[in-house]
């Protein structure tokens, strides 16, 4: 067994299988050749019946607590492991996973603040005869950029693996895997511990060595689902956490979340179309809605509307703090509210006419921001480098900005545009598909649900509109939405193994 000297403090080392024979043996042996003195190796099995009994009793004499038993999953089996701890910390390393030195514990357990509940290091992920050094990020800047939506895949490398991870058993015995998640519980619990204030230590140190390609990849759907449901909790646009998960689609979930606040009376679904757009209708009378507990200046607002001088007022305790002109089509809208309105207030919407439908809402602390602007001095260029800058401009149908444009896919894709006071155009430049069947592609653009233009191209070639930003239907001092619809999408060849239906290459937008 390991030490029980109670010098430094205490970690319990757990390890949960099933069927894990030719994994196990490394990770034990990776745990029992640590050098830290105050180490406990709890093994919990859920009954394996491939040989990994035989494996454990090959250990039986070194492993501190072994329990057999029938669970639900992984994240039952860590619960029920943390019941059999007695140190300090706890680090869940699962089979075929292993330390990455035999002073791994020890540098982080040397390291750790008096009043530390979750340490963390780096891991080095592996994956057949890749070998890929995944540095961790200070948790207040992975829960940062999280609240304000800014993720991509370098955000997601950033948070710790649990297998690189120390937390305190209070804090576990309190908090608790979400057994509902199959494979993402361990994000949910730091994110949760990060919420209720617990203090979250980085050190710069590699922990282990991470086995890729396993249970959490296999799952697949399943772990994009789980992983945009948790982080759309905790970010007050969960719209971008959905765009990063769902590029191209409507998301599958609730727009309305806590941090973007809730409705509360007067929404109605009214069949089986607004059900698909997860749209909810207000009337005349009013609907209510609570804002989050963060004090708010800025209300922004997405639905479709079908009524001709449409108007939208936004009342806190009957007086109203902001108002807004609505198109009669789907529409964007960030109304400036002239006050800020405290946390966990409840206001009221009131439309001018019936049956306008609300999509979603979400309210902000800070007026509106220039991103959805485009101006002369300003062009908008649609690639990888100014993703940041275009990520609220793109709707829904564009694949993930690439090195010089952004593909739009399939049949239909949206733009939300609000120009400068001196704009009279915007020219829009893009390029055709050229793996279309005859070579050739015809677009269309409307503007504000209003047809504008059609060209058409051969073999991918030029194209160009220009909008006429003085003339209705575009709307000044508004976000407006502009629409392209190419006829027809065409995936690339074949032997790419890329199966996206593209449209069209939107390179930049120019305004004069």
């Amino acid at each position: 067994m390991l030490s029980n000297s109670r010098s430094g403090p205490g970690v319990s080392v757990v390890t949960a299988t099933l069927n894990a024979a030719n994994e196990l043996a490394p990770t034990l042996e990776s745990i029992l050749a640590q050098t830290h003195q105050n180490i406990e190796l709890i093994v919990v099995d859920g009954c394996s019946w491939d040989g990994t009994q035989a494996v454990l009793r090959r250990y039986a004499d070194k492993i501190d607590v072994l329990s057999v038993q029938p669970d639900a999953g992984i994240y039952y089996a860590m619960n029920a492991a943390v019941e059999l701890t007695s140190r300090d910390f706890v680090l869940f390393l699962n089979a075929g996973d292993v330390f990455n030195s035999a002073d791994a514990i020890s540098r982080i357990m040397t390291s750790v603040e008096g009043n530390s509940d979750v340490v963390y290091g780096d891991h080095v992920y592996t994956n057949g005869h890749i070998e890929l050094l995944k540095r961790s990020a200070r948790f207040e800047q992975i829960a940062a950029q999280l609240f304000e939506g800014e993720i991509d895949v370098e955000w997601l490398e950033t948070i710790p693996c649990h297998q690189a991870t120390f937390v305190r058993k209070a804090l576990l015995v309190d908090l608790r895997f979400d057994t509902r998640l199959l494979v993402s519980a361990d994000h949910d619990l730091l994110l949760r511990a990060h919420d209720v204030g617990a203090k979250m230590q980085y050190v710069d140190e590699i922990v282990c060595r991470y086995r890729g390609g396993g249970f959490s990849v296999a799952m697949g759907e399943r772990t994009k689902l789980e992983g945009a449901s948790i982080y759309r909790r905790f970010s007050a646009y969960p719209e971008r956490v959905d765009k990063f998960f769902f590029p191209g689609v409507r998301s599958p979930f609730d727009p309305q979340t806590y941090l973007t606040g809730l409705r509360l009376a007067g929404f109605r679904q009214a069949g089986p179309a607004d059900v698909d757009a997860g749209t909810h209708r207000i009337s005349t009378a009013g609907a209510r809605i609570m804002s989050p507990a963060r004090p708010c200046r800025r209300l922004d607002i997405t639905g479709i509307n079908a009524t001709p001088d449409q108007a939208l007022s936004v009342l806190l305790e009957n007086d109203v703090v902001g108002t807004s002109r609505i198109p009669a089509t789907e529409f964007r809208m960030q109304i400036n509210l002239d006050r800020t309105v405290p946390g966990d207030s409840i206001i009221t919407l009131a439309p001018r006419a019936d049956d306008l439908a609300i999509r979603s809402f979400s309210f902000h602390e800070n007026a509106a921001p220039p991103s959805w602007h485009v101006s002369p001095e300003s062009p908008l260029y649609f690639r990888t480098s100014s993703a940041a800058v275009i990520a609220e401009i793109l709707g829904e149908g564009w694949s993930q900005p690439e090195e010089t444009h952004t593909w739009s896919l399939g049949t239909r894709s949206e733009l939300w545009l609000k120009a400068s006071a001196t704009t009279r155009f915007l020219r829009c430049i893009m390029t055709g598909n050229p793996h279309t069947p005859d070579g050739r592609q015809t677009v269309s653009l409307l503007v504000n649900d209003v047809p504008i233009a059609t060209a058409t191209c051969e073999r991918g070639g030029a194209l160009e509109f220009e909008i006429d930003c003085t003339t209705s239907p575009w709307l000044s001092a508004q976000i407006n939405q502009i629409v392209l619809k190419p006829q027809p999408p065409a995936p690339p060849p074949p032997e790419t193994g890329d199966a996206r239906m593209l449209g069209v290459c939107l390179r930049e937008i120019r305004c004069f």
